[in-house]
């Protein structure tokens, strides 16, 4: 991302994909001062590496070593499915996730549908023990806004950069559904969330951490 941006907001979309096992991270070490480095990663279902056919990858001790081998000013994402998926997940419901996340820390997440294997209840405390945001362009509680309470997008500014995040979720019926949650179409969501960042570029700034969950 470079000085070209300035001015605008650069969406950027978190949504899980559909690969299991550990976490990976894609970094890029910023060129100049005129850099952000968003560092994302999704399914983070295990606290250790997973080794398997695959190879050896993966392990929240792993992800933070390559964050911070990250220099200068950046932003860390989750996509999404920290519980749920495998044992680890079924058996602990993801709280060992996001502890480890907070001390990571991470910036911001979005949910997975295994976030919600242990039902919409469980989901609602995870998102209590968080010290990092959650947000949700497409899922929605029984009012009709973000299921949770959560922001809808979040709306950074970095080296002059206004980067606007939008969180996308899909595959809800493969995971425990109840009266609490609904997955709205994900294209449509995703054209609105944009159009929203559109009109957000042309108000003052408002800080990500303004009316949002802040870290601690």
């Amino acid at each position: 991302m470079n000085k070209l941006a300035l001015g605008t907001v650069i969406a950027a979309i978190l949504v899980t994909l559909p690969f299991g096992g550990g976490a990976s991270v894609r970094a890029e070490a910023p060129a100049d001062s005129g850099t952000v480095s968003l560092l994302y990663f999704n399914d983070g279902h295990e606290i250790s590496p997973v080794i398997d056919k695959l190879g050896d990858r993966g392990g929240a001790a792993r992800v933070k070593t390559v964050i911070d081998s990250v220099p200068g000013d950046k932003i860390v994402a989750f996509g999404g499915d920290l519980g749920g998926g495998t044992l680890f997940g079924g058996v602990f419901k993801g709280f060992p996730m996001v502890e480890a996340f907070n001390r990571i820390p991470i910036d911001v997440a979005n949910f997975g549908q295994h976030d919600f294997d242990a039902g919409s209840a469980n989901t609602l405390e995870l998102i209590k023990a968080s010290r990092f945001t959650w947000i949700s362009s497409n899922l929605v509680g029984p009012d009709g806004k973000p299921f949770g309470g959560v922001p809808p997008y979040q709306v950074y500014e970095k080296q002059g950069i206004r980067i606007g995040i939008i969180g996308l979720t899909s595959a809800m019926d493969t995971t425990t559904q109840d009266q609490s949650v609904r997955q709205s179409d994900v294209i449509g969501a995703a054209k609105a969330a944009v159009d929203k960042l559109k009109r957000e570029q042309t108000r003052p700034y408002r800080s990500a951490d303004s009316g949002a969950r802040t870290r601690r």
